[in-house]
């Protein structure tokens, strides 16, 4: 099934589409919230108001990555976003073939084994993996708490899936617990909001629901989706947020592929916990999509195939909590078959919890009643980046807003 892969965005009863948008400001269409698909946001200043990790305004460029570095030359003069040329090596000799398996990005490893060749740590704080090409053939499953992005000397072909989901209020790699895009807690009993990224979140449901995270675009730093708000009057687990999806950068002087019947990359955020009866507890707002950034010299193909995607949506908001029952969780992004969005907690006594976005469909705030539900996570980004000439070929479904940058 394809998708359409642009994303609405729905500003005082007016429809705008974003496509195409650049890092240079010239943006089709701007997200909600006042948070633009360049990278702005509303809490943000300086001259380009783009957004950090913590939702503060940082100095860069307008499209807030890093200049090309002085070690990048030739074809490859300009690939590598975001990251300092002393944490990667486009000489890398390593030709990888995973089979499966997991990826750390905290004590470094790969199946458990360290190899400081291979992973550097970047002054961002992602942790970068130099490799002369790179082909998935079997499960890829990314812990730790970096964000991480992969360097290519060549080609890098995904046949099979690479995680970095968040499972309920348990985060994803490089997902963010503060900042602009993260949902408000909510006051009282109501519920939490949802977590921001390509569009707002959900707001909490109640009077005083807790505010929709922003929408935030690209930032100087790779980062994932954001955790959504605390439903009110909760402790322990009761309400608790659902963290957000989370970042991966795959930068390659060559082509990248994902296709095989189930090549798929997923940054699905976590669903919401449901409120506790005990104390009437608003539910949590789930976590937003996270991040997929894709630049490649030769070109990107995203296939057709049995599960061949790209998956950034958004977790299900909690129910709240109350009439002798505890609320139920909202569903994970990942719980449900792409492209269904995420069903916000339901079923118990409390009011519901707002369903998370995908590509084509706004996050849902949070019901009222005896205590509100938090309201969805929204969907994250694709952001698409190659060499002049090089095309991009996407018929594959992809559940995320998507950006195509300017070429480089």
């Amino acid at each position: 099934m394809v998708l359409r892969r642009t994303l609405p965005f729905v500003i005082a009863g007016a429809l705008c589409i974003v496509a195409a948008c650049g890092f240079d400001g010239t943006a089709t269409g701007v997200a909600p919230g006042g948070g633009g698909p360049d990278g702005s946001a509303r809490d943000g200043g300086g001259d380009d108001g783009a957004s950090g990790a913590d939702g503060t305004s940082t100095s860069g460029g307008p499209d807030g990555a890093t200049d090309a570095p002085a070690s990048e030359t030739g074809a490859d003069a300009g690939l590598v976003s975001h990251l300092d040329p002393s944490s990667y090596d486009l000489g890398a000799t390593n030709v990888e073939n995973m089979g499966g398996g997991t990826i750390d990005t905290t004590q470094l490893t790969i199946n458990g084994a360290t190899n400081p060749a291979k992973f550097k740590v970047d002054p961002s704080g992602v942790a970068v993996w130099s490799v002369a090409s790179l082909h998935v053939s079997g499960g890829m499953n990314v812990q730790g708490t970096r964000a991480l992005a992969i360097v290519s000397a060549g080609d890098v072909n995904i046949d099979e899936q690479i995680d970095l989901n968040a499972n309920h209020d348990t985060p994803a790699p490089g997902s963010a617990a503060t900042g602009s895009g993260v949902g408000g807690n909510g006051t009282g009993l109501n519920g939490g909001g949802g977590g921001g990224r390509a569009t707002l979140g959900g707001i909490g449901g109640g009077g005083g629901g807790g505010a929709a995270g922003l929408s935030v675009g690209d930032t100087p730093v790779l980062l994932g989706g954001f955790a959504g708000g605390k439903g009110g009057g909760g402790s322990g687990t009761c309400g608790r947020p659902g963290a957000g999806g989370g970042a991966i950068q795959i930068s390659a002087a060559g082509k990248i592929t994902i296709g095989g019947d189930a090549g798929r990359i997923q940054v699905t955020g976590g669903g919401g916990r449901g409120g506790c009866e005990s104390g009437l507890t608003g539910g949590g707002g789930g976590g937003s999509g996270g991040t997929v950034f894709l630049e490649a010299t030769t070109g990107i193909e995203i296939k057709i195939g049995p599960s061949v995607h790209i998956d950034a949506r958004g977790g299900g908001g909690g129910e709240g909590g109350g009439g002798g029952d505890d609320g139920n969780p909202g569903d994970n992004g990942k719980d449900q078959n792409i492209p269904t969005v995420a069903n916000g907690g339901n079923g118990r006594n409390g009011g519901n919890g707002g369903n998370g976005g995908n590509a084509t469909t706004l996050p849902a705030p949070g019901s009222s009643g005896t205590a509100p539900g938090g309201g969805g996570g929204a969907v994250g980004w694709l952001f698409l980046r190659v060499k002049t000439g090089a095309p991009i070929v996407t018929p594959g479904t992809i559940a995320a807003g998507v950006i195509t940058l300017p070429s480089f």
